[in-house]
């Protein structure tokens, strides 16, 4: 009788184990990879390789061999526009998406003029930056090391259900400096970034979620300007 029970109770883990699993992977994999988000803006994408930002995040990033320090001194800074039009959901609306390229766009002029001259007239030593935001979403929150136990993973299915869980903005990114005279590549980049965490899949998505994010983003384009040109 006892051995029957142990059989049962052995089948009973290994059941929520396989659940475990599934239900992992597909927590891991709610942000997707870089390499699955390019939208076509930068055109082509074989030449890039992947780097650690100072967040210790991956970047896609190609920079011309034949790039000259001191090369350029100033910059033409287009506001951050969408690639391809912007979708909104119940908990991103078009009016947060705004809101968040127009923040981007003031967050990369105060950054970069900080080094760099702010200018909106060409000239051979000024580079022109073009930024688009290619995806803004709310994935469901991976799981926390503490559901890894099998009872509390049933919860963590039914929170999901019930909209309890917490969920992420993820942002996307990918921009350009070209040579405002020549129109000549100079750099480019793709990257993604999580923003605060919103408490369900219920709450409204705002500005104030990823200023953070923005801030950081701008600020480590003009150390890596600041460091090249």
């Amino acid at each position: 009788m006892r051995h029957g029970y142990e059989d049962t109770t052995m089948m009973v883990y290994r059941l929520l184990a396989s659940l475990f699993i599934v239900l992992l992977v597909q927590g891991c994999t709610s942000i997707k990879p870089l390499e699955k988000q390019y939208s076509g803006f930068l055109g082509n994408y074989s030449d890039m390789q992947k780097v650690e930002a100072s967040d210790g995040s991956d970047v896609m990033r190609w920079i011309t061999p034949t790039l000259k320090t001191g090369q350029y001194k100033k910059m033409i800074v287009e506001p951050v526009s969408f690639f391809p039009a912007p979708r909104t959901s119940d908990q991103v609306k078009l009016e947060t998406l705004h809101e968040i390229s127009d923040y981007m766009t003031a967050s990369l002029k105060r950054e970069l003029g900080r080094e760099f001259e702010i200018t909106d007239k060409s000239g051979p030593d000024t580079l022109h930056v073009q930024i688009a935001i290619t995806g803004v979403e709310t994935p469901i929150q991976g799981l926390q090391s503490y559901e890894v136990v099998p009872i509390a993973l049933i919860y963590a299915g039914a929170s999901t259900a019930l909209g309890a869980r917490d969920t992420v903005a993820v942002v996307y990114v990918e921009g350009m400096m070209t040579d405002s005279v020549t129109g000549e590549l100079v750099a480019k980049g793709v990257r993604q970034g999580v923003a605060e965490s919103l408490r369900d899949n219920k709450e409204q998505l705002d500005v104030d979620k990823v200023k953070k994010l923005l801030d950081g983003w701008a600020a480590e384009v003009n150390m890596l300007a600041k460091r090249l040109l």
